[in-house]
């Protein structure tokens, strides 16, 4: 079904966003409402390449992953109808557009040879984007202007809940279109930085990253204090005004004698893999060749789940 702004705007309650999504009502509120919605919810650890904590997926069953399926694809047809998908900074979740101009190469080949790279990482991306904020967005924002009984009954269909707290969770169908359209938010205050201060910017969902042609970055942007380099006031306000917040322990500067990389990918002098990970990966594949086993390294990472023949041609798919 082909949806539009004006279908969604013309629910005025709970009953007509049940009908738009195609569900019998009292379907619609068993699903939502008749168990605290963390039960729908199942708990995945996924480990990371170079951190000790595990990436905390939540997985949804099969009744409310329909419901946010169904969300996300009238989302996704009123993001290419109002342009979101067509934001010229970001370059992740793009399902219904060109696989070409997006993706982690495109995101990485604004940041070619430049003097200077900087890397930043949000902090609990998703879990910054709370029940609140998602029916402010869509009560408070013009092209929405939505009825607070829809926009709370799309915050229910997408957040989690649990301790007191209702978040948008890693693993559900809806959630990275609608990381998308609160992050366009941070991409048009960084906009307003780029005018000003005339560098290079990309995001990958929670990766940002700012590169510039010249060693003379301006100080409201990076500074150096104490042999350390600091958030300038203006970028640190454009980020924690947009409802998000730096991690520090991913926060790179990276000059062209140093190995400057974005989203993994080497942009020194063209955009690249990682030399080690090439090498690995022949390793990972000559095992699997020859001996039907897998040789783990530290630039890859499975679950015992994943170590399977798709594993390798993922491996693959990603370097080709």
């Amino acid at each position: 079904m082909k949806y539009t702004l004006d279908d969604l705007r013309k629910c005025k309650n709970r009953r007509d966003l049940a009908t738009l999504l195609g569900y019998d009502y009292q379907v619609f509120c068993r699903i939502l409402y008749q168990h605290p919605i963390h039960r729908r919810y199942t708990t995945i650890l996924i480990p990371k390449k170079y951190s000790n904590t595990p990436r905390v997926i939540l997985s949804t069953d099969g009744f409310l992953k329909n419901v946010q399926r169904k969300l996300c694809e009238l989302l996704e047809h009123i993001s290419d109808e109002i342009n979101i998908s067509k934001n010229i900074y970001s370059f992740a979740f793009k399902k219904n557009s060109d696989d070409k101009e997006y993706g982690i190469y495109k995101n990485a080949l604004p940041h070619i040879n430049k003097k200077i790279v900087i890397n930043l990482d949000l902090k609990d991306f998703f879990e910054n984007i709370t029940f609140p904020r998602i029916v402010g967005y869509f009560t408070k924002n013009k092209n929405f202007l939505l009825s607070q009984e829809v926009a709370i009954t799309i915050a229910q269909i997408a957040c989690y809940s649990s301790n007191n707290k209702s978040f948008l969770p890693q693993g559900s169908p809806v959630s990275p279109i609608l990381s998308n359209m609160l992050g366009e938010i941070l991409d048009a205050k960084i906009t307003k930085l780029i005018n000003k201060y005339k560098f290079e910017y990309t995001r990958y969902a929670d990766d940002l990253t700012l590169s510039f042609k010249t060693i003379n970055i301006p100080k409201n942007i990076i500074f150096l204090k104490n042999n350390e380099w600091n958030l300038g006031k203006s970028l640190r306000e454009a980020i924690q005004s947009s409802g998000f917040e730096v991690n520090p322990n991913k926060f790179r500067v990276k000059s062209p004698n140093e190995r400057q990389t974005v989203t993994g990918l080497s942009v020194n002098k063209k955009v690249n893999i990682n030399k080690n990970y090439y090498k690995y990966s022949k390793a990972i594949a000559l095992a699997y060749c020859k001996n039907n086993e897998f040789k783990k390294s530290k630039y890859h990472i499975f679950t015992d789940k994943e170590e399977t023949y798709e594993s390798l041609i993922g491996i693959l798919n990603y370097i080709k």
